[in-house]
């Protein structure tokens, strides 16, 4: 959304103006940010998507203290709404609670995009089961609860995703049957269209602040049977029954699953979907005005941004550094931080830049060096007020890993180029995790890349080719052949003399 210019991202030294700001989850005001978010706003809210206390009775969280810092952070008194009545009722009777607002800000799903209407299955034997996260508070507590609550794999096969391993060592020996998927294993959306019922229940001293799962089975057609504890949230939609009368209730839904099915999809399009979260927002703060809000008028700072280059044998490194620091959009102030040789090639773009000598160079011992560089490197952060640092290199120096966890606040990057040779760089790869996000430009031979850079991970986002110029800055062959001073005629080669030689005929 952010690249689609949908949405716009907000740096920490924007201050910004808004009707409404919500704070999700009041685990988020633990504590507070190092910086101030700069945010005024008509109206704050803090959505509670976890209760304050647990079954027990315990608390979860410093309740007090999030009320306190959640003032801090959005500067000014906060409503406070849970997601749920159970949420809701937890709040009754604790020490320092902030007044809820009358109505339930609850949850919400993209209702067009899981839509879903199953076709007549023709099953001797129907499935039931239900995900969740693998913890076992989410699970019914005993093996004798299981069964009563899901069969004993005759009438009805089990198929149950996110189990614990603690929670699949108590049901074992397995029942035949049953069958067990680890969290995450596959999508949701597969998983639940190959059920016929949601039959979602938890352990008893579990307190399910509003139930996500419900809802998705809900959009996709599914019949849902659920504890008397999630009454207050899914109502008339799902079949209530107690543990005991859990699997008898489920056959008969399964008889004639229609009304359950049109009956969930009915309260997830009116008080789950994008349109009713919409309807939501008209009536606190009215319709949007996204013109009012557009990204020059909220600015008020110059944050900058670091790019460290590494120095290479060639020109690579610092050359998609200056491609991305011509296409930042003011006023983002880029800071171009090389180990290059061809620094004054940055310069004669008209950036600011600051050289760092490779320690090979130097002559100096690298570990000596990596200390002088984290150093050097915190020290450009804070002059520059730098809101991220991107490096560009194969190999992150300690140093620079250092400095970045040195300054949390500041979002790093590792811009790294593809097709490295099978099992080369290893050591280097697994530094990714230090950073907040990998980019790797795409490659015209990515298909016969099969290095270590090739497999996907979690923070790793593939991006179109980072190239110096745009197509218009190019000139016609024949002009730049001029420029040059070559024959025209002539058969022209480009050698490029790096850790390989690339001949180009032109």
């Amino acid at each position: 959304m952010i690249d689609q210019k949908d949405l716009t991202l907000i740096t920490p030294a924007t201050h910004v103006q808004c009707k409404l700001a919500i704070l999700h989850n009041p685990f988020v005001a633990g504590l507070v940010p190092v910086e101030p978010l700069n945010i005024t706003a008509e109206r704050r809210m803090i959505v509670v998507h976890h209760p304050p206390i647990d079954g027990h009775g315990v608390a979860s969280y410093d309740l007090q203290a999030a009320v306190r810092n959640a003032e801090e952070i959005l500067s000014g008194p906060a409503d406070w709404v849970p997601v749920g009545p159970n949420a809701r009722n937890a709040f009754y009777g604790c020490v320092g609670a902030p007044p809820l607002l009358a109505a339930d800000w609850t949850n919400v799903i993209d209702f067009d995009a899981w839509w879903h209407r199953p076709e007549p299955r023709q099953r001797s034997i129907p499935t039931i089961g239900r995900h969740s996260r693998a913890d076992p508070r989410k699970f019914p507590a005993t093996r004798a609860a299981f069964l009563e609550i899901y069969g004993d794999g005759t009438q009805a096969r089990v198929d149950l995703l996110g189990c614990a391993p603690s929670t699949l060592t108590m049901l074992q020996p397995t029942l035949p049957n049953w069958t067990f998927r680890e969290f995450g294993s596959m999508p949701v959306k597969d998983y639940l269209d190959g059920l016929d019922a949601f039959v979602y229940y938890h352990r008893e001293d579990w307190i399910e602040a509003f139930g996500y799962a419900v809802i998705e089975a809900m959009a996709r057609g599914l019949p849902c049977i659920l504890p008397p504890t999630l009454e207050g949230s899914f109502g008339t939609a799902a079949r209530i029954a107690t543990p005991e009368q859990a699997f008898n209730a489920t056959l008969e839904v399964l008889d004639d699953p229609t009304e359950w099915r049109d009956a969930g999809y009915d309260l997830v399009r009116e008080h789950h979907s994008f349109d009713a979260v919409t309807r939501r927002l008209k009536t606190m703060i009215g319709p949007p005005e996204k013109d009012r809000f557009s990204a020059p008028a909220l600015v008020r700072a110059e944050p900058a941004v670091l790019l460290i280059s590494t120095n290479g044998i060639g020109m690579g490194h610092l050359t998609r550094t200056l491609a991305v620091a011509r296409r930042l959009d003011a006023p983002i102030k880029p800071i171009i931080v090389t180990m290059s040789q061809g620094a004054a090639v940055a310069e004669d773009f008209g950036f600011h830049v600051e050289f760092i000598p490779y320690h090979n160079y130097l002559g100096a011992d690298k570990h000596v060096w990596n200390f002088a560089l984290r150093d050097e490197l915190i020290a450009l952060i804070d002059a520059h007020r730098a809101r991220v640092v991107l490096f560009d290199g194969n190999s992150p120096f300690q140093g620079l890993l250092d400095a970045v966890a040195a300054r949390p606040q500041v979002w790093s990057i590792w811009c790294r180029r593809g097709m490295w040779r099978p099992n080369a760089g290893l050591e280097f790869v697994s530094r990714e995790t230090a950073f907040d996000a990998v980019i790797k430009p795409r490659d015209l031979a990515g298909a016969f890349d099969t290095g270590p850079t090739a497999g996907d991970s979690a923070i790793k986002r593939e991006v179109d080719p980072i190239r110096l110029l745009d197509l218009q800055e190019l000139l016609p062959k024949d002009m730049a052949r001029d420029a040059l001073g070559l024959d025209p005629d002539a058969v022209t080669i480009l050698v490029q003399l790096g850790v390989g030689i690339t001949l180009i005929f032109a």
